[in-house]
């Protein structure tokens, strides 16, 4: 990628980090829905964690955004998209709604695919998420020295701070240059890693909390059905004690599932679960343009549904023999009555 050269175009660069985040996010919850019963106990545990860090990187880019002065923009029919959908701009692989499986964790180590290491040649396009993170980096410190602390003199609205947020994970209002690459440090050393090692950050580096693989190791480890050791060889399979995986007990959802295909109570609950899920998408707007203290009723509401997914997943796909309905993470086209969510007084209906 090109350096950005203006703020403006760093600010539409993050909102499409926004997009990319939340892209992912559908994807780790039908995986996470489709498991069935408790044997799969470790599976769920992992893609719940890598789901909520991947809430804060969410919050952190908006973070970014609010500190150069822009608007993040979290509007369901902005980040609904259809599925399968691109996983970044340029790049052909694209993310698929599926039950977990195999094929399903092949594609989650493409979305959290390390970046080539520093000495490594890399390409023009953005072919991780890695390459796109580093490029902001390197924008953000040539937008720096061009405008210096100016360019975060102008914060839009009140950002996110540690008191609003409980999940993993630090959150960091974005001050200054420093602060900014801290942020950006942390979703690219979660969720990518470095080709080099396999930890979220260097094994003599513990900061608040136990030592964990970066999410592309994490799902090796389902995949390769072996935990990693403190100084295994990324390159190499992992040789810690064994993860046990049920590849079976799990629902078998059609992959991409499109409402129009649905009738009856079947399509009465997907359409419950997408206007459930864009309240969720307009309340984490409100929370990112100025409302941070919301951010305390959005994430339970990522609990809640479960339930309404549960619900839509048990049932048979019409016309497909042998597969089962899923949530299809549609936008909705109805207001969403996030405000009044938030005091407690919208329903689904």
């Amino acid at each position: 990628m090109e350096l950005i050269k203006t703020i403006e175009q760093l600010r539409t660069e993050l909102q499409a980090g926004v997009v990319v985040e939340h892209t992912t996010i559908p994807v780790y919850l039908v995986a996470l829905y489709s498991l069935r019963g408790d044997a799969n106990a470790r599976v769920r545990d992992v893609i719940h964690h890598v789901l909520m860090e991947e809430m804060l990187h969410l919050t952190l880019v908006a973070n970014l955004i609010n500190a150069i002065g822009g608007k993040p923009n979290l509007c369901q029919k902005t980040l609904m998209v259809p599925f399968p959908a691109p996983l970044l701009p340029g790049n052909n692989f694209k993310v698929n709604l599926s039950a977990f499986s195999k094929s399903t964790v092949h594609d989650f180590l493409q979305i959290e695919k390390p970046a080539p290491a520093a000495d490594q040649p890399k390409g023009k396009g953005r072919r991780t998420i890695g390459d796109f993170y580093d490029c902001m980096r390197d924008s953000l410190k040539l937008l720096h020295e061009q405008h210096g602390d100016t360019l975060f003199s102008a914060p839009s609205n009140p950002q996110v701070t540690g008191k609003f947020y409980y999940g993993p994970g630090e959150i960091v209002p974005v001050t200054n240059l420093e602060t900014a690459l801290f942020a950006l440090k942390t979703i690219r050393d979660q969720g990518e890693g470095d080709s080099h090692t396999i930890w979220e950050r260097e094994p003599n580096y513990r900061f608040k909390g136990s030592l964990e693989p970066a999410h592309y190791y994490r799902f090796k480890q389902l995949l390769d059905e072996r935990s990693w050791r403190l100084h295994d060889d990324p390159a190499k399979l992992p040789t810690g004690p064994g993860v046990t995986v049920s590849w079976n007990d799990v629902y078998p959802m059609k992959r991409n599932p499109k409402i129009e295909h649905y009738d009856g109570e079947l399509k009465e609950g997907a359409l419950k679960f997408n206007k459930r899920y864009g309240e969720l998408l307009c309340l984490l707007n409100e929370t990112f343009n100025g409302k941070p203290e919301k951010m305390g009723v959005a994430i339970p509401m990522m609990s809640q549904l479960r339930d309404l997914a549960i619900a839509v997943i048990r049932q048979p796909y019409p016309g497909k023999k042998g597969f089962n309905a899923g949530p299809t993470f549609e936008p909705v086209d109805q207001p969403c009555g996030c405000s009044a969510l938030a005091k407690g007084a919208v329903a689904v209906k």
